[in-house]
């Protein structure tokens, strides 16, 4: 059984006690054997994680290692510092020594051994043993010898083949069989106590008044009991670590679970992306050869068509016109073989690039893969490290479960006051192991940068050119109007709606179109003293607008019609007072997201103004200053957190983007997207106050927001942004504040070969 999936039953010294039931096989093949040799323990020693081996495998392992200060348990793997005496300053195991001579008793009676009786002296096949005499008795002498008066005290220290017929037996009845130990100094003598001072050394009254004269002795019995108590005082720690260590595996196995299912993730998106640039480009080289055919047609009609001309031509001007028909067709051949050519060389340019790109695509991925495969087994073989750590404690644990409840159930005191310290003495460093902290795993599941989609972003780049023309707003700057936001609209395709606060206690809406005409404007009174009005396009030439401080409204700009709302009317369970920061619009859907300052709560409504959900934004978030909709996700800039990120429609963080470094710019303003997907944030470095800025610039992101892909410095009074088109091609357009002014840049798709 697997140690996190065994039963945990609270460890006390009772419930220990109560388990000290132990078949002879148990004994021979668990409690006693070595497993080194993977034989009955001979001289058994007892490392500091209670794991025991015959003290001449230690010394042959210690010896095969090649490490003469320190020793690697075998089953836990726990690294042990050697004292100067060597494999002799581990302690002997003197339960397992007893439990030993106790088989190998019961092997001798088993097996029909023959030797001389203690009793009367006949060579007979042995019957029982006396631990009180240490030697065998026959089969006569075992029922008379307890029952003389001498030998009374011997009755219970007999061991006979009867009590091989039990089918289980306890450490408590092998420790009471046995005879107590002899003096270490002067083995002929039996212990009469222990030598604290010499680690609990069973001494006799000799050693009392001679060596340890002046060491710490004390009764055996009192030793047990005071050991027995510390380590019931200290098993409660051990309880706890056991359900710590038990967490922990199950944490390790569960991340071990995700790190790989990440991996399998990511390999399918790839490979779904790569095959789907491999069918575009093989669609792409069979359209040209078909219009490359039908071009080759259309040139040949001409030329039948010309040639037919020219000789009805000629045969009008007769023979004076012959010889400049003549050059006329030559001429005309040698044009239409030049356009074949060109026609040929485009087809073949065209080709060659392609399979440029596709062999660009196959480097790609074959990179990415053994990138991936590298990363994956990193990881992995991190994971597989913390994992085997675990292991090797839980091993360690078992260890000393099985020990202490083999040393409480004995109920021996000279085994309690032998085995406790070691066993207490193994418990802080298996709680320090149990509690150790691994940062790494949360770090393993991070995602990390694709370069396989780094590549195929970089396939069609769009570049942000210098500015192409700044339009000046007069007529608003002169009306005192500032530019708050700004969106576009299906009224044309060069022209922008912005608003932003007017005159004292007014806010505006007015549609321009880049050459600084305003085509039409609105003017709303408002109960506060500076307000302002926000917008965001949604569909057939409606705008829908929020102004301060809980105003939802959309208004049609062919009719003039305004539907407004108060948003704390809508939602009347809030205590508060909801003031409204932003708002942008899914057209598709006809839905519009408006943030407020005062909550994390992101309000969806329909065309007409009814709440339909609500989006929570997660608690990083502090309150969204501007919001933008793309491939249903909002795009969301926290002002005062500075930091921009995507959240979906479940509130579920997605991803942050990347603050730019070049001016050090840390808050954002305003997001917009283009049409090819990719994403821009309008950054500053400062206060919300113009004249506090210390500069400004716009961020250029991949579709899926990983990448920061470049920069371009801006006005540094700049207030919002967006995207537009404009003869044929797309703009991205810089509104400023009081200035009044729209600077327009080009997006210029370039594919890299």
């Amino acid at each position: 059984m697997d140690f996190a999936d065994a039963p945990t039953p609270k460890l006390t010294l009772s419930r220990m006690a109560a388990s000290g039931h132990v078949s002879m096989d148990d004994l021979t093949n668990v409690v006693c054997k070595c497993n080194i040799c993977n034989k009955m323990c001979n001289d058994p020693r007892v490392l500091p994680c209670l794991h025991r081996y015959c003290r001449d495998c230690l010394v042959g392992l210690i010896a095969s290692e090649g490490k003469e200060k320190k020793i690697t348990c075998p089953e836990c793997q726990k690294e042990i510092v050697l004292t100067a005496e060597g494999v002799n300053g581990f302690k002997n195991d003197f339960q397992i020594k007893y439990i030993s001579e106790h088989l190998r008793l019961v092997t001798s009676i088993k097996g029909g051994y023959t030797c001389e009786c203690c009793v009367c002296g006949k060579i007979s096949k042995v019957s029982a043993y006396c631990y009180k005499c240490g030697d065998y008795l026959c089969i006569g002498c075992y029922g008379d010898h307890p029952s003389r008066k001498c030998f009374e005290d011997h009755k219970s220290h007999v061991f006979s083949s009867k009590d091989l017929t039990s089918k289980n037996t306890t450490f408590e009845k092998l420790a009471s069989v046995k005879k107590d130990p002899r003096c270490t100094t002067h083995p002929q003598n039996e212990a009469q106590l222990c030598c604290i001072t010499c680690d609990n050394l069973p001494v006799c009254v000799v050693c009392i008044q001679g060596k340890h004269r002046e060491h710490n002795t004390g009764d055996v019995i009192d030793l047990a009991k005071l050991e027995t108590e510390r380590l019931r005082k200290e098993l409660p720690t051990v309880e706890e670590c056991r359900g710590k260590l038990h967490k922990m595996k199950e944490t390790v196995h569960n991340v071990k679970l995700k790190v790989e299912k990440s991996f399998s993730e990511r390999k399918k998106v790839s490979r779904s992306h790569y095959k789907m640039e491999l069918r575009e480009i093989e669609s792409k080289l069979r359209g040209i050869d078909g219009k490359v055919q039908r071009s080759k047609l259309e040139v040949e009609d001409v030329h039948n068509e010309n040639m037919i001309k020219l000789q009805q031509g000629m045969e009008r001007e007769l023979e004076s016109l012959n010889h400049k028909y003549n050059q006329l067709f030559e001429k005309e051949d040698t044009d239409y073989k030049s356009k074949q050519g060109s026609l040929d060389a485009k087809l073949e340019g065209e080709k060659s690039r392609l399979k440029g790109k596709r062999s660009l695509v196959d480097k790609a991925f074959k990179e990415w893969v053994t990138s991936t495969e590298s990363e994956e087994g990193r990881a992995l073989d991190e994971i597989n490290n913390i994992s085997h750590h675990f292991d090797c404690t839980a091993n360690r644990f078992e260890s000393f479960i099985a020990t202490t409840t083999r040393v409480v159930a004995s109920k021996h005191n000279w085994t309690a006051m032998e085995c406790i310290p070691v066993i207490r003495a193994a418990i802080k460093p298996l709680v320090r192991d149990v509690s150790k902290k691994f940062p790494q795993l949360d770090s393993l599941l991070k995602a990390l940068p694709n370069p396989f989609l780094e590549i195929l972003w970089r396939r069609n780049r769009v570049l942000i050119s210098e500015v192409e023309e700044k339009v000046e707003l007069e007529g608003l700057r002169r009306q005192g109007c500032h530019i708050r936001d700004m969106t576009k609209t299906d009224w044309g395709k060069d022209v922008v709606v912005i608003s932003g606060e007017a005159k004292p206690n007014h806010s505006h809406i007015t549609l321009v179109d880049l050459s600084g005409s305003v085509k039409k404007e609105m003017y709303f009174e408002s109960p506060t003293k500076h307000p302002w009005c926000l917008c965001a396009s949604v569909f057939d030439h409606s705008i829908a607008t929020v102004c301060e401080p809980d105003e939802i409204g959309i208004i049609n700009f062919w009719n003039f019609e305004k539907l407004s709302k108060s948003i704390s009317d809508i939602i009347p369970s809030r205590s508060d007072h909801l003031v409204v920061s932003c708002v942008c619009a899914d057209s598709l859907r006809s839905q519009i997201f408006v943030g407020c300052k005062n909550s994390k709560d992101v309000h969806v409504f329909n065309s007409m103004l009814h709440r339909t959900n609500t989006v929570t934004l997660p608690d990083l978030v502090g309150w969204p200053r501007c919001i933008g909709f793309s491939d249903d996700n909002l795009l969301v800039c926290d002002f005062y957190g500075k930091m921009a990120c995507a959240v979906s429609m479940e509130g579920k963080l997605l991803y942050k983007f990347q603050e730019p470094n070049d001016e050090k710019c840390d808050r954002p303003l305003s997001v917009c997207t283009d049409k090819t997907g990719f994403i821009y944030v309008l950054w500053v470095v400062g206060s919300t106050l113009v004249g506090s800025r210390h500069g400004a610039l716009v961020a250029q992101y991949s579709q899926d927001g990983s990448q920061k892909l470049s920069t371009r410095k801006v006005d540094g009074s700049a207030s919002c942004i967006a995207t537009v088109e404009q003869d044929q091609s797309e703009h991205l357009l810089v509104a400023t504040w009081k200035s009044a002014k729209i600077y327009v840049y080009k997006l210029v798709i370039q594919e890299e070969e």
